[in-house]
This record gives C-alpha cells, structure tokens and sequence, in this order.
C-alpha cells in the first residue's frame, strides 16, 4: 500500500533534471484557488535527498529534504496557498529512475508544449535511446521525434517566441534546421519586436516560409571553393532528412557558404602575394568588398585599378576539356575534339605572348573585388614613383606573418572562452548561498541594458567610458537613480513584449505604478463585456427555452 506523508514545502525542491520548463500563470493560479478550496487531492511524487539541507525556515535548518519526482505544477499552485504541508508519496528513486518517471509524465500531459517535449526526447536520446525506441515508446512518429529533438536548436530569441505561442510550431521546425547564424539574422529581421509588422513571417502560411527560406540556400554547383567536404554535411539539402522536399545540390547554412566562400578568396590573395603578385582592388561604386577590408586589415598593400597608374591585359585561358553527350554521333564528337585541339593551340600561343609582356616589364596581378570573380591578369606600371612590385610583395609576406599571429591570439582566446563556458555550465555556481558580489550585480544591470529598448539601451551605451569594459561602466550604477531607471526601463520592455492577453506580470506593475489608469482601462472592458455577455446569456436563453418547447 501506497504511505503519503505530510511533508513542509521548504523541505521540497524542484529537480533540476526536469524538462519541463513553462508554467502557465493563469493556469497554476487557478489550481491554487481549487487547493484552497477542496486541498491538494493528487499528492506529489518525491524522493529524499540527503545532502539537501534545508536552510530556511529556522525550526527546519539543517534537516534532510526531498526532490520532487512528479508533480512539479502542483507543488508550485500549493505554494501559492497557505497550505503548509504537502500530502507526498515518498520514494527511493535514483537518478536515472527519477528521470524517466519524469519524462514519463511530462510526456502523457495532454497540454504538453513542444519545447517541453522537445526537451525531454532529446535528454531520453542523449541517454541512448534510439529514435525508433522513442517513436515506439510514445506513439510518435520517427519524423515527429526527430523534428521535436531540433526543436533544442533554435537560437533563445525563437524559442523564447514560441514558449510564448507568438511563433507557430511550423514555422519553429522549419527555423530550427537552418544554422545559428541564420536563425539570429531571421530573427532580427523577421521576428523581433523591431521589425515593422508589415514585414514580419509570424503570419504568412508554411508553403510560404518553406520557399523565403530556401531562397536563402546557397546553389552547391556554384561554389568557388572545393565543396567535396559538402556531401556529407547536414546542412547540405540531400544528406539530411529533415530537408528532404528541398533541391539536394543546395546548402541550408548560407552563413557557412559564405565564409566557406570568404575564406577561399581571402587566403587565395594570400597566397597570391607571398608568390609576389601584386594584389589590385577594382573600384567599387556601393560594396566594400570584405575579403579587401580583411586584406587591409591584416596589413596586406594593395593598389587601386586607376587607369592613370597602371595599363592591365587579360591573360591566357585554360580551355575547358570537352565531356562526349550520349547522343554525339562520332562526327559531331570530332568535331569537338577538333575544336578542343584549336583552342589549346591557341592558348599556348597566348601563354608565349604573356611571358613576353612579363619580360617587358609587366608584372602578374591578382584583381580582386565585390561584384566579379577574383581573377589573374597582367599589368603594367605607368608611374614609375609608385611603390615596386618587389617591396609590394615583401610589405605583404610581412602582413601575412602579422596576420598568421592575430589569428593565433584569437584561437587563443576563443579556446578559453570554450573551456568557461563549459566550466561555469558543469558548475552549481547558481546555489552558492554567499551574497552577490559587485561583479555579480554589475553583471546583472549589463544584461537588463541589453534587454532594454533600443532607443534606451544606446542612451546608456553612449555614457560609457570607452577606456574601460563593459562591466566596469556598469559597476557605478550599482545603487544609484540609474539603476533604477535602468531596472524600470527592463521591466518596461519586459512586460509589454509579452502578450497582452491575460499577463499577469503587466497587469501587476500596471495596478502599482498607474492604479488610477489601470482601474479605468479594467472598468471599461469589464462594462463592454458585461453588456456583451447579457446579450448572449439572452440568446442562450432564448435557445434553451426553445429546447424545451420542443420536448
């Protein structure tokens, strides 16, 4: 027979382990109202924990507690109450035991939310279980459960929108298969509280998501570096199932395209220099070109293609080796072949002429810009002041060594923000009880600036010294008039990003801050809904009397 004790709720916590992270204001409030009413009549499911030390309240200090196994939400509305002491069933579960009754119930709620879900699959397949086992085990679909564990993809701003039911499921499993990078520039051009409604996605029907997003792909057969390493990528259409109704030549990670495609660029001209090519930006009317900005950067010297200082000519082509068609007869392949055969002779004539300028004082030239491919050309000094092609190239052989130790110090640094991260994530740093340091409060003011509005936010930003971090600007703050502009001006865009329907946090601060305002805004609905609803308490009425008329 099941024992259910009566346990203090400070002697309970909530487990950590627990995937289900979203509870619903409205919904736990109206459970607390029904405990208060009738009591809790489902107990909660818990195990003892004893290294958990009850600090608080006094006459509890010290003693062993318990974490909650089942029953999370309850626990929560019960607190809300002035129930004191919670009926539990009190179990020896170990960890993993723990976890799966967890898993279990959170999966069997009807009202289950797909982050929530998304969660949970991906602890159980992180754990070993497979996606079949899964699917089998839940009554999902292979397809479903996939779909669900890439939920855990999506940047925090898309999540957060979707736990917040402002972003459709759909829209959310078609996001979560493209690449960071991606989502967070969709995000801050379609989806955040910045963009003008009249260009946001949240609204626009799937079919049309799926075809905006893969305008975005990038074309595989077009790629100018070496998209081998492609073929087995997830980001590649074919390879992975879950773009399987998208063109399999295509890539879903543009950003990686394109530093794919930056990087190919920039170390060709790189290695162009150190072979003593001269490198030559082309006049650009509207787009700096990043690979020259990069160039210049790192230190590399390149010249202008002004036709006052140099004269350029195109060099000698390769001709493309022909392929035979399976419809070719073996006349027209001759042909072919006989055309090949010209062309190679004509290009070994305009490889002779191009040595022959190089021996008249033309120098090879690497032309690099935005709207054309990057190319090889010859050219020809006019201005015999201008800077030799042989210091040109050592000035680059040095910015190439510069640059080989910038990168170095940023692998440096990105390998120690890695291991951090990674050290902070492992750590319990959030139960230290010690109170916050200067730091700590610093830290936090930091991140409600970030969370500010705009407007606001570069206010702020703009008083910084820019001498020092950002923390140390932010540390006198700590205890003065600005913080609290800073805290109010958080809790400002905090409440009026949610929706509006049922918030309780807005309506909370509202009643606080603008009681007044607040009581009339509240009357007046409360009066318009009052007479909607006699106008429809008469027509139901009116329909029930008709019922029984007819009986």
């Amino acid at each position: 027979m099941t024992q259910i004790e009566l346990i203090h709720w400070a002697l309970i916590r909530e487990s950590q382990q627990n995937p289900r992270k979203s509870f619903n204001e409205d919904s736990l409030k109206e459970l607390a109202e029904s405990i208060n009413k009738q009591g809790l009549l489902q107990p909660i499911t818990v195990r003892p924990i004893p290294e958990f030390k009850v600090l608080a309240p006094k006459e509890l200090k010290g003693k062993s507690g318990y974490e909650i196994v089942c029953g999370a939400r309850r626990y929560r509305a019960a607190k809300m109450t002035d129930l004191v002491e919670i009926p539990c069933i009190v179990r020896e579960m170990t960890d993993e035991e723990a976890f799966d009754a967890m898993i279990t119930e959170n999966l069997q709620r009807k009202d289950v939310e797909p982050m929530d879900e998304a969660r949970a699959f991906n602890e159980l397949h992180k754990r070993g279980t497979s996606f079949e086992e899964l699917a089998a085990r839940f009554g999902k679909s292979v397809s479903f459960i996939r779909l669900r564990i890439k939920l855990n993809d999506l940047v925090p701003d898309l999540a957060e929108l979707l736990e917040k039911k402002e972003l459709q499921i759909s829209h959310a499993q078609e996001l979560c298969k493209i690449s960071i990078q991606h989502q967070t520039e969709l995000f801050e051009s379609k989806y955040s509280d910045k963009v003008e409604s009249y260009y946001k996605w949240n609204d626009k029907a799937i079919k049309d998501i799926k075809r905006l997003i893969e305008n975005d792909f990038r074309k595989l057969d077009k790629a100018i570096f070496n998209n081998s390493l492609c073929l087995g990528c997830e980001s590649r259409c074919g390879t992975n199932a879950l773009f399987s109704e998208y063109d399999e030549d295509k890539c879903s990670n543009p950003v990686c395209y394109d530093d794919k495609t930056f990087n190919f660029r920039l170390e060709t001209a790189i290695q162009k220099a150190t072979e003593g090519y001269v490198l030559v930006k082309r006049s650009e009317s509207y787009n700096k070109d990043i690979v020259v900005e990069e160039l210049e950067k790192r230190g590399f010297t390149l010249i202008d293609n002004d036709y006052k200082t140099i004269g350029w000519e195109n060099t000698a082509e390769t001709p493309e080796l022909p392929e035979r068609e399976e419809d070719d007869s073996d006349e027209d392949w001759a042909e072919t072949l006989e055309a090949y055969e010209a062309d190679l002779k004509e290009y070994e004539v305009d490889l002779a002429r191009d040595e022959e300028r190089i021996q008249n004082g033309h120098k090879r030239a690497w032309f690099i810009g935005y709207w054309s491919e990057d190319e090889y050309k010859l050219i020809k000094f006019k201005d015999e002041n201008i800077q030799s092609p042989e210091q040109l190239s050592q000035n680059n052989k040095l910015a190439e060594l510069k640059s080989k130790d910038k990168r170095n110090a940023e692998i440096k640094n990105e390998k120690v923000t890695e291991e951090l991260k990674k050290l902070m994530l492992e750590s319990n740093y959030e139960t230290w009880s010690y109170p916050t340091t200067e730091l700590e409060r610093a830290l936090v003011i930091a991140a409600m600036i970030s969370k500010c509005e705009y407007k606001f936010t570069r206010n702020i930003e703009n008083s910084f010294d820019k001498n020092i971090t950002y923390i140390e600007n932010c540390k006198p703050f700590i205890g003065s008039p600005t913080e609290a502009q800073i805290i109010r001006a958080f809790i400002k865009n905090h409440v009026t990003g949610y929706s509006t329907s049922g918030n309780v946090q807005l309506r909370a601060i509202s009643k606080e801050v603008f009681n007044d305002d607040t009581l009339k805004i509240e009357l007046k609905h409360e009066d318009t809904y009052l007479k909607r609803k006699e106008n429809i308490d008469k027509q139901i009425k009116e329909l029930s009397d008709a019922n029984t008329e007819e009986r």
